[in-house]
Order: C-alpha cells, then structure tokens, then sequence
C-alpha cells in the first residue's frame, strides 16, 4: 500500500515503470485492484488521454463542477471493471464522491474530447 501511495505522487516515468509489476500483483493476489486501476488512470489522464476505469474526477469550468475524466469506451466500463475485480462505476462513484454517472452524458464528454484532441493533433 505505502509503495502504491509513492507512486501516485511519482511522475509518469516511474510509474509506467512499474506498471507491469503492479498488473502481476493484482493477478497474484498481492495488491488490490483498485490500487492498480487508480496508477493506470492517473497514467492517462496526466498524459492528456482518455482513461479506463472511471477513477478520476476533474474539474470543468465551463460547468463550474467536478465530473469524471473522459473515459474510454464509457457503455463498456462496468464490463472492464469487472474483469479486474471491481464492482460498477455507479457504485464506486457514489461511494466515493458521492457522485451520480450518466452514462449518456459520459458518452457526450468522450466523444467531445476525441474531437478536441483530433482537432489538436492538425
């Protein structure tokens, strides 16, 4: 747990270095797949790319709120989550947050942010 914790606050290098280890140790047993899934979303969305399992909020101004970060393929995501071990985004979103998904709105968000980011790469 201390080791997951230090690399939530390491850059990407090093967490992407350990990335394999941690994916291991979830198939093992040793770690949580939560910890895992928190290190692969936090990945992503410090690399300005969509991420997978619903695990970070971000602030949108044009809305003045938090909401969850663009997420990859959002109709399937209790389907990625379960394969790991997880329960489903509604759940974990409002446990945590206390936040409700929409999965129409999710959809909306991710398909904006694919045309933002195609409109950046030309």
């Amino acid at each position: 747990m201390t080791i997951c914790n230090v690399l939530q606050h390491s850059d990407n290098e090093v967490r992407i270095e350990y990335l394999p280890l941690m994916r291991q140790a979830v198939k093992d047993g040793k770690l949580e797949a939560s910890l895992l899934v928190r290190t692969e979303d936090r990945i992503a969305t410090e690399m300005g790319e969509l991420h997978i399992n619903g695990e970070k909020m971000k602030y949108y101004p044009e809305t003045k709120s938090f909401n969850v970060w663009s997420v990859f393929d959002p109709a399937n995501i209790d389907k990625k989550r379960a394969e790991i071990g997880l329960g489903p985004i509604a759940e974990y979103l409002k446990i945590r947050f206390n936040f409700e998904w929409n999965l129409e709105e999710q959809i909306k968000r991710t398909e904006e942010f694919l045309k933002e980011k195609q409109l950046q790469e030309n």
